[in-house]
């Protein structure tokens, strides 16, 4: 059982890269599976250590935890990349402050969708203390305004109520599509060894 965030993020990762691939494929959208590291045209990755940019930017509202970057394909386009910026929040971190953290992702240019992903656990399931239950109920008590002030935000809200590799992430709230900027853009694929920005 994880007792810091940073132990969250590797657990996320499949069922992050599984909604992105079925959330990208419900919009209607080509995923390109031949492109990207994983060649399935979805790749997560953790970026919470990643610095991209220039040396003097820094401190935890400069990257996101996890980057889900989707491959797509138009016929007259070409290839496109999707980027997604995700903050990652278990139950007893869950808060207003969270949502602040997801929107400094998106002001910073570097994605096209910003999203605040919560582990909220079922509390009875007989893995949890007392104080983490009261925690686990204080969390899912938030979850309503979160929600609404995500919407008022333009930010994605996914909760996650176990971290096994197969979870299933329930989307609570859609993001807005953002522009990203293309320098900004280049620096996080050039921190992510990625060579296929489109």
């Amino acid at each position: 059982m994880p007792e810091r965030e940073i132990q969250t993020y590797p657990l996320l990762t499949a069922p992050l890269d599984e909604f992105l691939k079925r959330w990208h494929e419900k919009r209607g959208d080509l995923i390109d599976d031949a492109q990207g590291p994983e060649q399935d045209g979805v790749t997560v990755y953790n970026t919470s250590a990643t610095r991209p940019g220039r040396s003097s930017e820094g401190g935890a509202h400069t990257r996101p935890d996890l980057t889900g970057i989707v491959d797509l394909h138009f016929e007259h386009l070409g290839e496109w990349n999707e980027v997604h910026a995700v903050e990652v929040k278990p139950y007893w971190a869950v808060d207003r402050a969270a949502l602040f953290e997801a929107a400094a992702q998106a002001a910073l240019g570097r994605c096209t969708f910003s999203w605040l992903l919560v582990w909220v656990p079922d509390p009875e399931s007989g893995h949890f203390t007392a104080p983490q239950q009261s925690l686990i109920h204080n969390a899912s008590q938030v979850l309503p305004a979160l929600e609404r002030e995500a919407a008022d935000l333009g930010l994605g809200l996914l909760v996650a109520t176990d971290l096994a590799e197969s979870a299933v992430l329930a989307e609570r709230v859609i993001p807005q599509r953002r522009a990203m900027d293309p320098r900004r853009a280049e620096e996080l694929f050039k921190a992510l060894g990625r060579t296929d920005g489109t």
